[in-house]
């Protein structure tokens, strides 16, 4: 469809904006072929809006393992700056180390503040620091 201004015809009268299908010759108002050509393809529609959810649902996965990542370095980074003050200290020798930042960066990674109480929540098992040995 090609859009045709408001004007003056050549015979020196005014028209109406209008729409015009040089395929197959017709020609309709301008505000009515607007509107009939975004519902003449409800199939189009359709496909848009597929694309569109699949296109919001890959944001989504890459958000995910995005947030995931920054969890995974997260826990690892304070695991290690555990562990290092734990040599530092002399409370891990040897191969020892490996063993206890696993540990402390799976229990920091799964940690959850609301299964696992809170400094509110004296009932409830809460890990502080000085529990991790």
């Amino acid at each position: 469809m090609k859009y045709i201004k408001a004007g003056i015809s050549k015979a020196g009268k005014p028209y109406k904006a209008f729409w015009s299908c040089p395929e197959c010759k017709t020609t309709q108002n301008a505000k009515q072929g607007l509107s009939n050509q975004f519902s003449k393809s409800n199939k189009e529609g359709e496909q848009i809006k597929k694309v569109i959810d699949y296109k919001n649902g890959a944001i989504k996965q890459a958000q995910d393992r995005k947030e995931e990542g920054i969890a995974v370095s997260g826990a690892k980074r304070i695991a290690g700056e555990i562990v290092a003050a734990m040599i530092h200290t002399g409370e891990l020798k040897g191969s020892e180390w490996f063993i206890k930042y696993q540990e402390i960066a799976s229990r920091i990674y799964n940690f959850n503040p609301l299964e696992n109480g809170g400094p509110d929540n004296p009932d409830e098992d809460f890990i502080l620091p000085e529990d991790i040995n």
